[in-house]
């Protein structure tokens, strides 16, 4: 998925997250213990339009758990 903008919250207790694939909206917990690795991947991943494969908590869910960059 292509990260198409980044929501971020100083008075929630999680990140939004837009895709260009998807017309949800999807949350980054800001208690997942690899938060700051994660936001890091979609920021980087958002500047340079490169894709990210999304592991969600549940199937059809919109809680992301895990975020690689594809192709490495």
């Amino acid at each position: 998925m292509t990260v198409a903008y980044i929501r971020e919250h100083e008075d929630r207790d999680y990140c939004e997250v837009m895709f260009l694939e998807s017309a949800r909206f999807y949350r980054l917990p800001k208690a997942n213990a690899a938060f700051d690795e994660i936001i890091g991947t979609l920021r980087k991943s958002m500047a340079m339009g490169r894709p990210v494969r999304v592991a969600l908590a549940t199937v059809n869910g919109d809680v992301i758990e895990e975020v690689k960059m594809d192709g490495g």
